[in-house]
């Protein structure tokens, strides 16, 4: 049996502010930068497909980066596992930026995920 994509994600419960976290890190919020990627929601686009497209030269399992992107949009994202809005714009964070500003914090294990 295939091991479920979140299983490397403890869940961590903020008691005080009742915020759920899937690591206890400071998530990587929305900055308006120049190198940020627009991307276009089309039918059928996941945050895990999305991850997939443009991470796959900084992970070997870059679908497993969804939460990056989940963490960055402007907008909350209610439900990461649905398919997007079509039409909905999505911010990624450039790989280079992923790489120096995200996951160079992490413990090995959460950062490559698989």
């Amino acid at each position: 049996m295939a091991q479920s994509r979140y299983a490397a994600s403890p869940v961590v419960l903020n008691t005080t502010s009742g915020v759920v976290s899937l690591t206890p890190r400071t998530p990587f919020r929305f900055r308006d930068r120049v190198d940020t990627i627009v991307h276009l929601a089309t039918t059928g686009d996941s945050l895990h497909s999305i991850a997939a497209r443009y991470y796959g030269t900084i992970s070997s399992t870059p679908e497993r980066l969804w939460w990056v992107l989940a963490d960055f949009q402007p907008a909350p994202v209610i439900d990461p596992t649905l398919a997007l809005e079509e039409g909905r714009f999505i911010y990624v964070p450039a790989p280079a930026v992923v790489q120096s500003e995200v996951l160079s914090g992490l413990t090995p294990n959460v950062s490559t995920l698989g």
